[in-house]
């Protein structure tokens, strides 16, 4: 970490002028990092005017009212910010936005839906699942399927903790304040633009990872024995082959034969050796099945044009999903497959075939 932005992860925990002084000069500096790396595309998209990131400065007085309105007195390094610029735009890869201060408010009030489901979801920690029900959002991302967030309990000197919640993800990070996390987000705008790549079958990226292997099932049978072997459900529906053809058409597209031969042998499975593959009625393409996923990911180049052509076959329940893709199929006729950990860290596996992941996936649980 270089020293300007251990410097913003630094700024004090008691108000001083000095704060504004130096938001200008990382604005300045992260305006610079952001055109260096941008491609014509991200000019494009992001559309930005002569002022670039930033926003005319709303004045004290509109700062004031704010925390008249909300019942609090913002954060020093906040505050210090909206001196300089009523918010950021294109903030991070993400195509983050700090909200002007006027549209700053609690979660509950202004997405009260995704705190509702939140505070009910087993998979967040409890204390995460509280935080979200009394926090500020300060910015939103990824075309609003994420949120940063500000929680007044943790108040240290005058700062409060702050988070990324992914809602699409169902995850959340801490840090220790606004000027921390605004360094996080530089940190990652450089990691994504550095490793940028223009499709997945390019792995130059470490966060997609191709993977192979031997001795794959093939025929009905060896699905048969396989799934026994791991003590996978295995529901048997008579006409599964009257089945399997109608959907087919329905997808318009003759599925890669060991997912067919998969489906043949069992149609759906449920263990803990592998995430749940659905039901064959149950897949279909990802853009038409899950297009919130799609959408939250469409600027990261190495993922987004497979989530917009490939077929959703199974998940994890934690944000891991697991896709066929038909732009790419070998002389056998089978779809490379992936495993798309979208729910930490957006790492990409790829296999040879649905067979070929299955039986990897099995593997690396130790059966």
């Amino acid at each position: 970490m270089n020293a300007s932005r251990t410097q913003a992860v630094n700024w004090g925990v008691s108000e001083s002028s000095s704060l504004s002084v130096q938001w200008p000069a990382w604005i300045t500096s992260y305006a610079q990092e952001w055109q260096r790396t941008a491609t014509e595309e991200d000019v494009v998209a992001a559309a930005l005017t002569d002022a670039g990131h930033m926003m005319r400065p709303p004045g004290d007085r509109a700062v004031e009212q704010a925390e008249d309105r909300l019942g609090v007195r913002l954060p020093p390094s906040l505050r210090a910010l909206y001196r300089v610029s009523n918010g950021l735009i294109e903030v991070g890869p993400r195509a983050g936005l700090l909200l002007p201060v006027g549209h700053l408010n609690w979660v509950p009030d202004v997405q009260p839906i995704e705190c509702r489901a939140a505070s009910d979801d087993l998979a967040y920690d409890p204390n995460d699942r509280a935080m979200i029900g009394r926090a500020l959002q300060i910015g939103l991302f990824q075309r609003g399927v994420g949120s940063w967030l500000l929680d007044p309990l943790g108040s240290d000197g005058g700062e409060w903790p702050a988070y990324i919640w992914s809602h699409f993800e169902r995850s959340v990070e801490r840090f220790n304040g606004f000027a921390e996390l605004m360094a996080h987000l530089r940190d990652l705008l450089d990691v994504f633009r550095t490793r940028r790549i223009t499709s997945v079958d390019e792995v130059r990226d470490d966060r997609v990872t191709t993977r192979d292997t031997d001795n794959l099932p093939t025929d009905i049978t060896q699905w048969r024995n396989l799934l026994a072997g791991l003590g996978a459900a295995q529901p048997q529906l008579a006409g599964t082959e009257t089945r399997l053809q109608e959907r087919e058409r329905q997808l318009q597209c003759r599925l890669p034969p060991s997912y067919r031969n998969y489906l043949l042998a069992t149609n759906a499975s449920t263990s803990s050796a592998f995430p749940q593959i659905y039901e064959l009625g149950a897949a279909g393409w990802c853009a038409d099945t899950e297009p919130q996923l799609a959408s939250a990911w469409n600027c990261f180049d190495y993922v987004a044009p497979l989530l917009g052509r490939a077929l959703l076959i199974g998940d994890d329940g934690t944000g891991g999903y697991v896709l066929l893709d038909p732009g790419e199929v070998d002389g056998d006729g089978e779809w490379a497959g992936y495993y798309f950990a979208a729910g930490d860290a957006g790492d990409l596996d790829k296999y040879r075939s649905f067979g070929a992941y299955l039986h990897e996936a099995s593997r690396d649980s130790g059966h």
